[in-house]
């Protein structure tokens, strides 16, 4: 029983001090008294409690209030009654009486006795878990755990409401970045954690971004991984919206390893900027001699790059073989139409992926095999055994809980204001180009009382003395009219009008039956 804990009680026999309060006698034969009743918990309200909706009866609640309890069935043709009191000497809400006995049919179709802030409080971890847990979803669940069937609307609300309780715990947690930052600096000495906010005039302050590089993760970088970073970002799409910024490496056994990441409001060039300067900063970097970025080419990272690497490179990779000697030590590896040199001594290939990788491409293996010789010994000794463990020798000190989180002195961050996009928000998905076209009828444009179709979407009024549309039949009175003779007829109506106007404007008086030629 959710929310309720069981203590005994005397049995209700009559005895004034336990059934101090009940309406009715219970010295029925169909009342059972039980030793071991539940007692009420004060956090939760009688109504969120789950023993009123187990059975699937359909119960309603007669009295409900601050010291008494008074449940029925809600036909009240149903012998079931649960009567409950507040105990003042015990100071606990307890249940006096139960009538357990039903002569009623069971009902599972009982959304009517819940609400919507019942379903969203017992929904809302799968709501903040789930970013595709729909209402549809949510109707099903209510009545797989509950038994019950409620509706789409019910669910709608509830939904919007779950999400509100969300709300509230994603501005507490923005509240404790300061004091997470503090215990990372504390469990893991050398980490780097950054964060900044955006004060208003108003005194509040917002959250902007926040960067975090454990000195593990930089030091086992520096000493066992090779000079390769890859960059990318990517949308943050639940209630914390944002984007997320990260750089990767590649340990000895090509695996991925995480170096740092940022968290930021919006992914431009500010934003990556100030990422790539903290890298920077953790990692020695200066200039990027000697080291290669892999990047999906964003124009923000582009330009950063240029302002902070100027010395550092892109690589991509490729294939294929056929070896003819050059010189010494130095080959011509041959496929169709393409050639690439192969330089053994340097353990260089113009196509530039042994320098990249550190071990063989498919033009430097051929050409190693072409002379005999062991293709390991031209693997890069960041691949051995004992580099490898360098790499994974440091490790990320544990940290305490949110409770045990230093308290600091800084204004609390609050969650970051929503980016609102120009324009209307679109609707349809941005199909691809390789995608085909989606097959359907054009749909036509709307038609209204006395509007015509141009079969263009655009229609005009109709009627006596006023144009249709411009081309086709319009129908007037009844009657099929040629569009051109309507908009004659309107054009000579508007002429007389006109030429009305004007005499009466120059003091000639009435001159309707003298209509100023216009033509």
């Amino acid at each position: 029983m959710e929310g309720v804990t069981y203590e005994g009680v005397s049995q209700a026999n009559g005895n004034k001090e336990v059934t101090e309060g009940d309406p009715k006698d219970d010295e029925d034969d169909n009342v059972l008294d039980v030793k071991a009743k539940p007692m009420f918990n004060e956090d939760i309200p009688w109504k969120k409690q789950l023993p009123i909706l187990a059975n699937g009866y359909q119960l309603y609640f007669e009295k409900n209030d601050s010291k008494r309890l008074l449940v029925k069935y809600s036909t009240r043709q149903c012998t079931f009654r649960l009567w409950a009191s507040w105990m003042s000497e015990e100071h606990s809400f307890q249940i006096k009486s139960l009538t357990i006995d039903h002569n009623c049919a069971r009902n599972f179709k009982l959304g009517s006795i819940v609400n919507y802030r019942w379903i969203g409080s017992h929904f809302t971890r799968e709501v903040l878990e789930n970013q595709k847990f729909n209402i549809r979803m949510l109707k099903d669940e209510v009545k797989t755990k509950f038994g019950i069937e409620v509706s789409m609307g019910q669910c709608k609300r509830a939904k919007q409401h779950a999400m509100s309780l969300v709300k509230g715990t994603i501005v507490e947690n923005y509240a404790k970045l300061w004091s997470y930052g503090e215990e990372i600096n504390m469990s893991n000495l050398g980490s780097t954690v950054k964060l900044s906010v955006n004060s208003m005039p108003d005194g509040k302050t917002y959250f902007s971004r926040i960067y975090i590089c454990f000195h593990a993760l930089k030091e086992g970088w520096r000493s066992g991984c090779r000079g390769i970073i890859n960059l990318d970002g990517c949308f943050l799409k639940g209630m914390c919206t944002g984007r997320l910024l990260c750089a990767v490496g590649r340990d000895g056994n090509n695996h991925i390893y995480p170096i740092a990441w940022c968290v930021v409001c919006v992914e431009n060039k500010d934003n990556w900027k100030w990422f790539l300067e903290n890298l920077q900063e953790d990692l020695h970097l200066e200039g990027g001699f000697g080291n290669t970025l892999m990047s999906d080419q964003h124009k923000g990272i582009i330009e950063a790059v240029k302002d902070l690497f100027p010395e550092i490179e892109h690589r991509q990779c490729a294939r294929y073989w056929q070896v003819l000697p050059s010189g010494l030590n130095t080959f011509e590896t041959r496929n169709l139409g393409e050639s690439y040199g192969v330089d053994m001594e340097k353990k260089t290939c113009t196509y530039r992926i042994w320098q990249m990788n550190g071990y063989g491409c498919v033009h430097s293996v051929a050409t190693i095999s072409y002379v005999n010789r062991d293709v390991e010994a031209f693997v890069d000794p960041l691949y051995c055994a004992c580099i490898y463990m360098n790499t994974y020798k440091y490790s990320i000190g544990s940290m305490n809980g949110s409770a045990m989180w230093p308290p600091i002195d800084y204004i609390p961050p609050l969650p970051p204001l929503r980016r609102k996009m120009p324009g209307r928000p679109t609707i349809k998905r941005k199909r691809d180009g390789t995608e085909g076209r989606v097959k359907g009828k054009w749909q036509r444009g709307k038609k209204g009382k006395g509007e015509g179709d141009t079969g263009s979407g655009i229609g005009f009024k109709t009627g006596e003395g006023e144009c249709g549309s411009t081309s086709g039949v319009t129908k007037k009175n009844g009657k099929e009219v040629g569009t051109l003779k309507l908009w004659k007829k309107s054009e000579r109506i508007l002429k007389k009008k006109l030429a009305k106007k004007v005499a009466c404007k120059n003091g000639e008086g009435d001159t309707s039956s003298k209509p100023m030629d216009l033509d």
